[in-house]
């Protein structure tokens, strides 16, 4: 099935297209793309965070700076802390915060089962989109719970199974199938490695958090073509077809056909294409010792 009408037909070329040269650099070109979705979400975990003015926060995993940028503004007589293994991504981060002339904020490079900070002296932690990839979810949570204050608030956002997320899933899912390969792999360390909302609630409450909630999140990307999509997932994941091995150009022209032809139920009367994707928010309490 080919593009509809008036929609450029996919190329093969575009996994060279623009290339970036690392996630950081992905994470600065499409900041936009990928803020503009998380957006609810954002507005969403701070709300649940119930953040006072003056409140320490935690965020780990920011990345180029969210939600710490965003969170720091909801407490501008307290401090964020957020943290990054990445130092590409922390720099961006600290030029963000620059930007819009927050003082409030403190970046590190460092990984959240790195943390030394005394017990009981945060009083909120925000992880979005990163509690996926820690060495040992049992233990991380473990020490988050120390580190807040009794009554104090940890709110993770993950996101649900593949077939619900389309913005990350779609495209190496239909060229595999395309191939007759097994699915990509979304199991330990991968996007979806938390999909499983009912297990993760049980690890906060044995790593001692009470009041569990969780409450599904739409997050709405949307692209100006089929293009532009593809063009994204290569630059955040990726080579599309890694995993293929040796195709012709007319194959991989197939492949690209059967993505596009995926994409139309996605497709607007705009001609944008808008995939909107399934995060869980999971909000805790950690209970006083």
């Amino acid at each position: 099935m080919r593009s509809s009408p008036g929609e450029p037909r996919p190329d093969a070329s575009a996994e060279a297209d623009s290339p970036v040269t690392s996630i950081a650099t992905a994470w600065r070109k499409w900041f936009s793309t990928i803020e503009r979705a998380a957006a609810p979400l954002t507005r969403r975990m701070i709300a649940l965070a119930s953040l006072g003015e003056d409140y320490s926060l935690l965020d780990i995993g920011t990345g180029i700076g969210e939600p710490a940028v965003t969170a720091a503004r909801a407490v501008p007589h307290g401090h964020v802390l957020a943290i990054d293994p990445d130092p590409e991504m922390i720099e961006i981060a600290r030029e963000r915060a620059l930007s819009a002339q927050l003082g409030n904020i403190t970046f590190h490079v460092q990984r959240a089962e790195e943390l030394n900070l005394p017990a009981r002296s945060i009083d909120a932690v925000l992880s979005r989109w990163s509690l996926m990839f820690v060495d040992d979810l049992d233990a991380t949570l473990s020490m988050l719970h120390r580190l807040l204050r009794p009554g104090g608030r940890f709110i993770a956002a993950s996101w649900g199974p593949p077939e619900r997320v389309p913005a990350l899933s779609l495209a190496r899912a239909v060229i595999h199938r395309h191939f007759g390969i097994d699915p990509p792999a979304c199991g330990s360390k991968t996007a979806f490695a938390l999909a499983d909302n009912k297990a993760l609630a049980e690890t906060f409450r044995a790593a001692g958090f009470s009041d569990v909630v969780q409450e599904t999140v739409r997050v709405p990307y949307e692209f100006p073509s089929v293009q532009s999509y593809l063009q994204f997932r290569t630059d955040c994941t990726g080579p599309l077809f890694s995993a293929v091995g040796s195709v012709s150009p007319a194959e991989r022209d197939g492949a690209l056909e059967a993505v596009a032809a995926a994409l139309q139920r996605f497709r607007t009367e705009q001609g944008s294409y808008r995939l909107a994707s399934d995060a869980y928010c999971t909000a805790a309490t950690a209970t006083g010792r």
